[in-house]
C-alpha cells in the first residue's frame, strides 16, 4: 500500500530560520520526493540585512551624507571617470559651538546636509569628509559647471542655514578631473585659496 512520510527539518542562516518541508510517496517501483524550500527566501532576507547594514554604516548620522569611511572605500576603487569635485568648508564653525553651544552646531550641520541633498542630483555622490568639511562629486560636468553649482549651494546655505538668528557662510573649492584622489586634492586647495581671500566664495585653481 502507498503510504506518506512527512519530514519536518530547521536550520539557522545568518539568524534566519529555514524550514524545508520534504514528503515522499513510495509504492511500488516509483518514488517521488517533493522538497519545499524557504532557504533561498531566508538568504534573500540575509543579504538584504547585510546589504542595510553596510550601508548605514558608510552613512554620518547628523547629516545623512556618506561618511569618511564611504569616501576612502570610493578612493580605492580609482576608477577613472570625469568628474568635478567640490570641496565645502563652513566658515567660523568653532565660533558658532563656541557661542551657542554643540548643540546648535550640530543643527547647522543638519541644515548644511538637507541644503546640499536637495541641492544635488541622483547621480552625485555627497561626503561628510570631517568636522565641518564636505565633499561633494558631481558626474559628467565641466568645470564651469561645477563652479556654477558650488556658487547656487554658497548662495542656499547662506540664505538659508541659520546659527540662532545668525547667517553661516562656507567656503567652497572647485576642481575636475578623472581621478578621485587627485581632483580632490586639487579641490582641497583651492578651498584654502577661498578660505585665505576672505571666506564665502567659490574658488578653482
Amino acid at each position: 500500500m502507498n503510504h506518506l512520510i512527512l519530514r519536518l527539518s530547521g536550520f539557522m542562516y545568518g539568524g534566519f530560520t529555514s524550514v524545508i518541508v520534504a514528503m515522499t510517496c513510495r509504492g511500488g517501483h516509483s518514488e517521488a520526493i517533493i522538497s519545499v524550500a524557504l532557504a533561498i527566501s531566508a538568504m534573500n532576507y540575509y543579504l538584504i540585512g547585510k546589504l542595510t547594514l553596510k550601508k548605514h554604516a558608510m552613512i554620518d548620522t547628523l547629516t545623512k551624507a556618506f561618511n569618511r569611511l564611504a569616501w576612502e572605500m570610493d578612493l580605492k576603487r580609482r576608477d577613472r571617470q570625469e568628474m568635478a569635485v567640490l570641496a565645502l568648508d563652513l566658515d567660523h564653525f568653532k565660533s558658532i559651538n563656541d557661542t551657542f553651544g554643540h548643540v546648535m552646531g550640530d543643527s547647522v550641520l543638519q541644515q548644511v546636509g538637507a541644503v546640499v541633498r536637495q541641492h544635488i542630483r541622483p547621480a552625485d555622490v555627497f561626503y561628510r569628509y570631517g568636522g565641518e568639511e564636505f565633499v561633494i562629486v558631481l558626474h559628467d560636468v565641466d568645470l564651469q559647471i561645477a563652479l556654477d553649482r558650488g556658487q547656487s549651494l554658497l548662495e542656499l546655505i547662506k540664505s538659508k542655514v541659520r546659527a540662532g538668528e545668525q547667517e553661516v557662510t562656507c567656503s567652497i573649492g572647485v576642481a575636475q578631473g578623472n581621478d578621485l584622489a587627485e581632483t580632490f586634492k586639487e579641490a582641497d586647495q583651492a578651498l584654502y585659496l577661498a578660505k585665505q581671500q576672505g571666506r564665502n566664495q567659490v574658488k578653482c585653481l
